[in-house]
């Protein structure tokens, strides 16, 4: 894996291992998340702090003898014993499969030859890079180095990475789009999420708008509504430059075996790593990180036409090297 891959179609993909969900270049894992027991200290803080609250209010009446010492108590064991539990049912284990995860990593690290590894570890230390790297189901760390660094984290387990990587409860339903062997036109990537989006987003503001102008509301209203209004459509605006989606039509083109980005670049498949899983929204989040950073499409479902259209071209069994133009360069 040192060296890069060659922009030749017809180079052989190596095997990520024999136990993974599809052959050839392609990988099923589960996500994991490095906040996640942050999430949990949060929630935990949360409830001990609503417990707080919630004495403060008592207190005045325990003091002029309306609150019996009991129900402070009981206020306490409550909120407390909630608080307690939360780090006792599911932080406790979460630093429980970690410590498992990492010695499945430390046992591949020292297995010379991957073919030998136990059934499941090549999932679990794919999985782990890719936190390592910044990546989970939702998030990415828009680096330019996010490629590179996947790859050297893999060549210390002697292993290649894969081109696609896939949430694994959404291997089936990928696996299902149908492709063709026959050349596809290219043709600019729609999603019927974004354009829903989008519409749900201007509608929301111009409700509240009318709202506001003909039931007489309170002038702070326009301080409150039209603000997260406006805020939901700048939203928007902010995915769309962050994915290359827009108004009805992506600013992508999408070819056999590649994707013209905004800026005229243009990105083969095979030199790319494409990663599927579920936005925190609950879209299709499909990101392609490639050797200058990574760019991400969501889309509603893979019933989506958009994704339809994009997948049969992005994986498009026979690509085109010769399509990219010498535009590589981004």
């Amino acid at each position: 894996m040192a060296d890069s891959r060659s922009d030749a179609a017809q180079e052989s993909r190596e095997h990520f291992v024999d136990d993974c969900a599809h052959s050839g270049h392609a990988a099923a894992i589960t996500w994991l998340d490095p906040h996640e027991e942050r999430l949990y200290w949060g929630v935990a803080l949360l409830v001990l702090g609503a417990g707080v609250v919630v004495l403060a209010v008592n207190w005045e009446g325990f003091i002029g003898g309306y609150i019996s010492m009991r129900w402070i108590v009981g206020y306490a064991i409550v909120f407390g014993g909630a608080a307690a539990l939360i780090p006792l049912l599911c932080i406790v284990p979460l630093r429980r499969d970690e410590a498992e995860r990492r010695e499945i990593c430390r046992r591949a690290a020292n297995e010379p030859d991957p073919r030998l590894w136990a059934s499941g570890d090549a999932e679990v230390v794919l999985a782990v890079v890719l936190r390592d790297a910044g990546l989970t189901a939702t998030r990415a760390a828009d680096r330019r180095e996010t490629l590179a660094a996947i790859r050297r984290q893999l060549d210390a387990y002697r292993i290649r990475p894969p081109g696609l990587i896939i949430d694994r409860r959404l291997a089936r339903a990928v696996a299902t789009v149908e492709l063709t062997e026959e050349f596809i036109e290219p043709e600019p990537i729609g999603s019927q999420m974004q354009r829903s989006a989008w519409i749900m987003s201007i509608l929301l503001l111009l409700v509240v708008v009318a709202a506001i102008r003909f039931t007489g509301m309170s002038p702070i209203a326009y301080l409150l509504l039209i603000p997260a209004a406006a805020g939901e459509v700048l939203r928007q605006v902010w995915r769309s430059s962050r994915s290359a989606v827009g108004l009805g039509e992506t600013s992508c083109l999408a070819g056999v075996g590649f994707i013209e980005l905004p800026m005229g670049g243009r990105i083969g498949s095979w030199q790319a790593l494409t990663l599927i899983s579920s936005g925190s929204d609950g879209c299709l989040l499909v990101r392609i990180v490639h050797g200058h950073g990574i760019v991400s499409l969501r889309f509603t479902s893979t019933s989506d036409p958009g994704f339809i259209s994009f997948w049969q071209r992005w994986n498009h069994p026979h690509p085109r090297p010769e399509l990219l133009g010498g535009q590589t360069r981004l």
